[in-house]
């Protein structure tokens, strides 16, 4: 009985956690645009070291989808929310087609890349975020 209580008590502070967490306010327009801007950084950053393992190369790409997905989630400007899951979605789908064509160089891959986005939608974030956040 005793160890039920407690897993109950343990339930109960997860699920006041949980809550908690799931109801805190949405990050400022400014919060956002530093996050963004953070993540373009980032980008600039890796797009300018062409050299390294490939394999290593997608995950980083993947883990820019990954802190634009979060961007998303904590996001309080409603173009910004949609700003990120439209640019997480790009980066998605590049890692997809890199790991899938490990082969291609990278022109190549900017082509092949191409032909799986949705241009307009990207062209609409991207304008979105810079207007919104003054880049």
């Amino acid at each position: 009985m005793i160890r039920f209580r407690s897993l109950a008590g343990a339930l109960l502070l997860l699920c006041g956690a949980l809550s908690l967490a799931a109801c805190s306010p949405a990050e400022s327009t400014a919060q956002t645009c530093q996050r963004l801007l953070q993540v373009q950084q980032e980008i600039i950053d890796f797009e300018s070291a062409t050299e390294g393992d490939p394999a290593q190369r997608v995950e980083t790409v993947r883990g820019f989808a990954l802190e634009l997905d979060r961007i998303h989630d904590d996001a309080g400007d409603p173009q910004l929310e949609m700003a990120s899951a439209t640019l997480a979605d790009m980066y998605r789908t590049i890692a997809d087609v890199a790991a899938a064509h490990a082969h291609l160089t990278t022109a190549e891959l900017v082509q092949e890349v191409g032909d799986h986005l949705e241009v307009d939608r990207i062209n609409t974030a991207n304008a979105a975020y810079l207007r919104i956040c003054e880049v």
